[in-house]
């Protein structure tokens, strides 16, 4: 099917962050090397793995060119070739998610290998592919319903037989012109009507456990653009390497790594995301796997809270944002662990809301930034405090051990404190002559 969406120019250098909101890569390509597109040129692995860990996730050149490694981000200079890395080639589609480098492209940016092998091991029954994009002004996922039909049905087909064809639906915030033989449900309701946990008990009546995932009883959820992404690396062993993003008001192909400045959009900061759930860019941002909006940002006026409490009625939660803001702005982390801090999905819902434009999703992001870091220094300071003990304790074995060595010398006779008996074989040697007086 011919694409009704445009493809962004290359630019002049496309920019890859080592370090991102789901860890951190390892470059894997050298300073100065050729990349072709497609090859490997960064690996992430689960936190603490050693030399000998296994990635969980790769990122792959959306072009061909040379590698420039910088102390914080992979710099790709594109030599215009065209020369592409062979085709993917695992067997199974666990392995080949991985090796496509495919995550969550709704915006979580969970490792979908590891997902699909959960949904496995669960033996789940169900097969949600998520394309209720109610943000306003985001509509990647529809493009992709509108002009790749076939590739998103590809990838259900591909997880449906992985599954051993579970019940599919295709979840969508309103009918679509494009033929679909699948089973479509229309989600209509407030934003955030996507969210994975409330799609599952709306859609079949089941309800993932606090804490937990659907997966957990039986369902799995996939985006729709992850869904597509599946679909073009199983059937034609491609990568991913680019994907829809919504720029400004409409719908392009961008390459990963294509630099935020260098878009289509008015001379204005950015908002790397939806205009609800998306943050300021930087200087050096740039489009990530999860980016599947930039817009510019609009000007807003804030005023003090005047605790009308609108924001905790919009939160699909049941959160007090107006009280973990004030709990926030004092520093009092401890008291935003009592409020559920953690429980926030990061949806907007209260930016929303806010009559007084506060940015409250903002200040809950900072906060569960600092919460993690907390926990992670936490985490570090406990495994040295073990470290240093299990030395202590090794040290203080190894004395005793020696001690008891010793005394065990001291306690044992000489040789020559053994009395002789009668029949014993004498020494050659002559007796020691007596000392002199």
């Amino acid at each position: 099917m011919a694409s009704a969406v445009a493809e962004l120019p290359l630019p002049a250098v496309l920019r890859y962050p080592l370090a991102t909101p789901v860890g951190r890569f390892r470059p894997s390509a050298e300073d100065g090397a050729r990349a072709r597109l497609g090859d490997v040129i960064a690996e992430r692995f689960e936190a603490g793995g050693g030399a000998d860990a296994k990635p969980i996730e790769v990122l792959r050149a959306a072009a061909s060119g040379r590698i420039e490694r910088t102390p914080t981000a992979l710099l790709l200079h594109p030599d215009g070739s065209a020369e592409r890395a062979p085709p993917l080639q695992a067997p199974s589609l666990v392995e080949r998610t991985l090796e496509a480098g495919i995550v969550g492209l709704g915006g979580a940016g969970y490792p979908t290998h590891l997902k699909l092998r959960q949904a496995l091991e669960r033996n789940a029954h169900a097969l949600i592919v998520n394309a209720v994009e109610c943000e306003a002004g985001v509509n990647a996922d529809r493009a992709l319903l509108n002009h790749h039909a076939d590739d998103v049905l590809h990838g259900i087909h591909a997880v449906a037989d992985a599954l051993g064809a579970p019940r599919v639906t295709l979840a969508v915030s309103a009918p679509l012109p494009a033929a679909i033989d699948v089973a479509t449900q229309v989600v209509d309701g407030p934003y955030p009507a996507g969210w994975e946990r409330a799609l599952t008990q709306r859609l079949l009546g089941v309800e993932a456990p606090p804490g937990g995932y659907p997966t957990d009883v039986g369902v799995l959820v996939l985006n729709v653009a992850t869904v597509f992404a599946i679909g073009r690396a199983w059937r034609r062993g491609e990568p991913l390497t680019q994907r829809v993003v919504t720029v400004g008001q409409r719908e392009f192909w961008v390459r990963i790594g294509h630099p935020v400045a260098e878009l289509p959009l008015p001379p204005r900061v950015a908002i790397v995301g939806g205009p609800v759930t998306g943050w300021p860019a930087d200087v050096d941002a740039a489009v990530g796997k999860t980016t599947r909006a930039v817009t510019p940002r609009p000007a807003v006026a804030t005023s003090p809270c005047i605790r009308c409490g609108w924001c905790a009625t919009a939160c699909p939660q049941g959160l007090l944002p107006q009280e973990l803001w004030h709990e926030i702005a004092a520093g009092r982390w401890a008291q935003t662990e009592r409020l559920r801090l953690a429980d926030c999905i990061e949806c907007g819902a209260c930016d929303l809301a806010c009559p007084s434009q506060l940015p409250l999703l903002a200040a809950l992001r900072h906060a569960k930034s600092q919460r993690m870091e907390a926990a992670r220094r936490d985490r570090a300071a406990n495994l040295a405090r073990t470290r240093f003990e299990a030395r202590n304790a090794r040290l203080a074995a190894r004395a005793e051990a020696d001690r008891a060595k010793r005394a065990n010398r001291l306690q044992a006779p000489r040789d020559w404190m053994r009395p002789r008996s009668a029949d014993a074989p004498r020494s050659n040697q002559p007796d020691p002559e007596p000392h002199a007086p």
